[in-house]
């Protein structure tokens, strides 16, 4: 099932993104970076907070649920300062983001299903959207979806690690 959160779901929502993050930063062969880790699950959960207490309107997130537990996330809202500090024209444009899905449930199609309710939900006011990425399973991910990225920043994260910018038209 699609939805939107609510403050209920709060607690839950931490421990999802600390498992996934955590995943992705195993699986990316970054190692434990404990203190990025904690940063980014808080980072989320502000997000979330931005969503729940704006009704939407400075955040948007949906979830995807199985059995009534949350596997997967995606949401717009402001594009984030690594986006326009190397994409300055990309300021006002809505960024597509925190789209993580469970480690359990991945490659089953609940990514596409929450990036494709993002999007509808963006096609009513929008006329484009942005996103990055720099995970290497991402990237190809994203490229695959959306084409080859409008940016790329080649050897961002270390040699032959580069960090991927897409400006879409909705």
């Amino acid at each position: 099932m699609i939805r939107r959160p609510s403050l209920d779901d709060l607690n839950e929502l931490e421990n999802f993104f600390l498992l996934v993050i955590k995943d992705t930063y195993e699986k990316e062969g970054l190692g434990d970076l404990t203190d990025d880790i904690y940063n980014e699950v808080q980072e989320k959960i502000k997000y979330i907070k931005e969503d729940l207490t704006s009704g939407g309107k400075k955040r948007y997130f949906l979830l995807a649920t199985i059995d009534n537990a949350i596997v997967g996330t995606a949401a717009y809202g402001p594009s984030g300062h690594f986006i326009y500090d190397h994409f300055p024209e990309l300021k006002d444009v809505l960024e597509l983001g925190s789209v993580l899905v469970h480690p359990e449930y991945q490659s089953q199609g609940i990514g596409s299903k929450l990036v494709n309710g993002i999007l509808d939900e963006l096609r009513t006011f929008q006329k484009a959207f942005c996103l990055d990425s720099g995970y290497t399973k991402a990237k190809k991910i994203w490229t695959k979806k959306f084409g080859e990225p409008s940016k790329v920043l080649k050897d961002f994260w270390g040699d032959g690690y580069d960090h991927y910018i897409w400006n879409k038209n909705l």
